[in-house]
């Protein structure tokens, strides 16, 4: 093999061998991105389950006097729109009672 090959060759491995550091740490850049975003995507579910359930607790009143639970959110709900569906639920319920009965 002549001298220029040879130089050819180590100048390839020192480049492979720059880029396969450079992917190296930019997966392990892109793996702690993923771990954070996932620490913070479980952060945020705990909390809005909290809301939720404080939520929850806040409606317990208004559907016990119409004789039944208060609904439970879904999973993944966010607590605004769990809000809104228990008030559109009692409103209905509120509605239904204003109906004549056909007795």
């Amino acid at each position: 093999m002549s001298s220029v090959q040879a130089r050819f060759d180590a100048t390839l491995s020192r480049m492979d061998s720059v880029l396969e550091q450079r992917l190296r740490r930019e997966a392990d850049a892109l793996e702690r991105e993923d771990a954070a975003q996932r620490r913070a995507d479980a952060t945020r579910a705990r909390e809005d389950a909290d809301r939720c359930r404080e939520i929850g607790e806040l409606y317990d009143p208004a559907f016990a006097a119409f004789g039944t639970q208060t609904p439970q959110p879904v999973d993944d709900e966010r607590p605004g729109r769990y809000r809104r569906r228990l008030v559109q639920q009692a409103a209905g319920q509120i509605a239904g009672l204003a109906r004549p009965r056909g007795d």
